[in-house]
């Protein structure tokens, strides 16, 4: 499952020396030098307006978590400023990869006890739940678009919910089919 993405010159993939796990690097197209740029290893990232966003298995203080099946840790790394900041703990299921989508203002995730829609502001530093009471059942990006689906029987206001690059709602629905 290779990833790449470009910003500003340099290219960020996700590499890893022999017998090693893979850490997102930065490569410098004229150089080829590689740096490692997360803290700790993943296997996916999402690369929107100069911050790379991973999960991985390890908690804000550098221990693994036990419920590697179920949950994730989510981190933002600001590659302006080569700060990493800790998000929050995000549900995981190995058979579905988007469990975060970044924003221009931010990421939406999924919270590992919940399963509700969270959305972290990274101005702000603040995290907000969306749509209160519902589980998401599908998240993910299109067209710079964030769509989440919710599952039926929810407490929720809407089924479907579609917020634009600054995360406002765009639109949102009581009814939703993955078609």
């Amino acid at each position: 499952n290779a990833k790449v993405a470009y910003w500003k010159d340099t290219l960020y993939a996700l590499a890893f020396r022999y017998w090693e796990q893979s850490h997102i690097c930065s490569i410098n197209i004229k150089t080829g030098e590689t740096i490692p740029v997360s803290q700790y290893p993943t296997d996916n990232f999402e690369l929107l307006n100069g911050k790379a966003y991973y999960a991985c298995e390890y908690r804000e203080d550098g221990t693994m978590e036990e419920e590697t099946r179920t949950a994730r840790h989510l981190y933002m790394h600001n590659l302006k400023t080569g700060r990493e900041i800790y998000i929050g703990r995000v549900a995981y299921n190995w058979l579905i990869h988007e469990y975060y989508e970044p924003a221009e203002n931010g990421v939406y995730y999924i919270d590992s006890i919940t399963e509700e829609l969270v959305f972290y502001n990274s101005k702000k530093q603040t995290h907000t739940t969306i749509n209160t009471g519902a589980k998401v059942t599908v998240l993910y990006r299109q067209n710079d678009y964030v769509i989440a689906h919710f599952a039926e029987g929810i407490e929720g206001t809407a089924r479907l919910m579609v917020f634009d690059k600054t995360g406002a709602v765009y639109t949102s629905s009581d009814i939703s089919d993955r078609a």
